[in-house]
């Protein structure tokens, strides 16, 4: 009688066991138990994976859509505290529904940057050295076209007329159509103008006579390109008899006395997928002075004594090299200081951050003053 009893109390717990595990798959068939959802986004409106979303004791993470779904006990409103990290928390009220999918409440961050000492771009004239000090000299007046070794490297070019066919009035591989009266005709006929070459500091011949595809950008240390003679400095119209259709100056020996050339942001960056902040890194990004090159100031306003600011959000990389594609300006006094910021964002070499003794990315917020005297 014992035997039997306790047998059929083990079946009876079997079939109990069988009937709940029978009956799972069928439960989560039914309407959904009370929920919240939450979407979270950056201020651009990108979804933001990974971030976590805090409501009571309860802690989830976003999925690559940016979306979590909290379950509540009821419909009662809560509020939800996010956080992701590179961006400022925010605390957000959501409202559950039971059985049906309630809509997402949208949750949008701002992130957040680390200011960094201020850059100051000055317009009075500067003082350099090493053999390339003309060169830079030259350059920050803002006279002519300029490329320094970095640049020409960032634009993947591949033989000096790539580069030069960027400026205008030089043509496809630096020489530009012009005219001339004929002497027995008296007529103005068609002819090719050719700026004159300069290597080195040494007049060499006319492009025209010399192609420009034997150059190897890779090799040069900088190019300068004046498109006419009313733009040409003194001190190269008097090279070789100058030329009117302008002038090509290579500098070919590389030197580092000047300065180091600078990280350039490039498309093959590491795609850092986290964005850290000043709280959760052990050692923030910072800028190099030593090696950083500051932006070119715009000629028009320099020649009119006016002064600005520009402020930059900039994500430096795990590399160090500010990544061009991330960097935006968030005020600027005049909207050519903003675009000489941007263009000069290349000549700027970072520190990168450090989280556990490994290099990470940071958002840092960069202010660069434009001062007509400093």
């Amino acid at each position: 009688m014992h035997r039997f009893r306790c047998s059929a109390e083990r079946l009876a717990l079997a079939a109990a066991i069988a009937t709940l595990v029978g009956a799972s798959p069928i439960a989560a068939q039914g309407p959904p138990p009370c929920s919240a959802g939450v979407t979270v986004r950056d201020s651009g409106g990108t979804a933001l994976p990974d971030a976590t979303v805090i409501v009571g004791d309860v802690s989830l993470r976003t999925d690559s859509l940016g979306d979590v779904r909290v379950g509540t006990p009821n419909t009662t409103p809560l509020y939800a505290r996010v956080r992701r990290i590179g961006f400022a928390p925010a605390r957000v009220m959501i409202f559950p529904a039971c059985g049906v999918v309630a809509p997402s409440t949208i949750v949008t961050v701002d992130p957040v940057a680390t200011r960094l000492s201020t850059v100051t771009v000055s317009a009075a004239r500067r003082t350099f050295a090493g053999p390339l000090a003309a060169f830079y000299e030259r350059r920050a007046r803002g006279e002519g076209v300029f490329f320094t070794h970095a640049e020409m490297m960032q634009r993947n070019a591949q033989r000096l007329s790539d580069v030069l066919r960027t400026v205008n009035g030089v043509g496809e591989i630096g020489m530009r159509p012009n005219s001339s009266i004929s002497r027995t005709t008296g007529r103005r006929v068609p002819e090719r103008c050719y700026p004159l070459l300069v290597i080195d500091g040494m007049a060499q011949s006319t492009i025209g006579e010399i192609t420009t595809d034997q150059f190897d950008p890779r090799g040069l240390a900088g190019v300068e390109v004046y498109p006419d003679a009313s733009r040409t400095p003194a001190e190269f119209l008097a090279l070789g008899n100058g030329s009117r259709c302008g002038t090509v100056v290579i500098w070919s020996r590389r030197s580092d006395a000047f300065l180091p050339e600078p990280h350039v942001a490039r498309s093959d960056s590491p795609q850092d997928t986290l964005i850290f902040d000043a709280d959760n890194v052990d050692q923030m990004a910072r800028l190099d002075t030593a090696r950083s090159v500051t932006p070119i100031y715009p000629s028009s306003l320099r020649r009119k004594a006016v002064e600005g600011e520009v402020t930059l959000e900039v994500v430096v990389a795990s590399d160090g090299r500010p990544d061009p594609r991330r960097a935006r300006v968030l005020s600027a006094t005049h909207k050519a200081f903003g675009a000489a910021a941007l263009e000069g964002l290349a000549l700027f070499t970072f520190e990168p951050a450090k989280r556990d003794e490994q290099p990470v990315a940071q958002r840092v917020k960069l202010i660069i003053a434009f001062k007509a005297n400093d």
